[in-house]
């Protein structure tokens, strides 16, 4: 039993030492923790900004109800652009700031049924796919943007991180992951300078 251990530990730090297998180890880790990062930044700056932050006309959403089930889920993660009101059709799915009602205050996703152009000013009739009655009218100057592309990997990961217990448990592995690399990079350096102390 002892030999089959020896033999699969040597087996073990064999793979592990070979570059190839290295470099993927750490590739892949790094795109992972990369991924993570970027989600949490991502829910953390639209919860902070209320919806508010542009970034080269570029917004990201998070779906929190189920008005658009099925073509969007809670948790799925959007990204809107900027667009020409002009250009927004009929069956667009816009994101939109509410005024008028129980939308008031609200960053709202939801599909276009209804356009105007009214004193050079366009207004808009949105639903959701899953509700019966249409939103309140809104005009150009309440949309965000148009979606243009639902992140799936991102959806998924926002998806597990609504629980509030894997949302802390992932803010803690990355902690441990970040403090384990610093830590292990103070001590990388202290090896090297005792190293060098001792061949002084």
């Amino acid at each position: 039993m002892r030999e089959k251990l020896k033999q699969f530990n040597n087996i073990k730090n064999s793979i592990m030492n070979n570059l190839a297998v290295k470099t993927i180890y750490y590739a892949i880790k790094t795109i992972v923790t990369v991924i993570l990062l970027m989600l949490l930044l991502v829910i953390l700056v639209q919860k902070v900004s209320k919806n508010n932050l542009s970034v080269g006309g570029y917004r990201v959403f998070m779906i929190v109800s189920g008005s658009m089930v099925p073509e969007y889920n809670i948790g799925d993660i959007l990204v809107s652009r900027e667009v020409e009101p002009s250009t927004i059709n009929l069956n667009d799915n816009v994101v939109y700031r509410g005024e008028k009602g129980d939308m008031a205050g609200i960053t709202v996703t939801h599909k276009v049924v209804g356009k105007s152009l009214q004193n050079g000013v366009y207004h808009f009739i949105t639903k959701g796919v899953a509700n019966e009655i249409a939103d309140p009218e809104i005009t150009q100057s309440q949309i965000y943007g148009k979606i243009i592309y639902k992140t799936v990997l991102f959806s998924v990961l926002s998806t597990f991180m609504l629980n509030p217990v894997a949302y802390y448990l992932i803010f803690i592995v990355i902690g441990l992951l970040v403090s384990y690399q610093i830590v292990k990079i103070i001590y990388e350096d202290e090896d090297d300078d005792d190293g060098k102390e001792q061949k002084e």
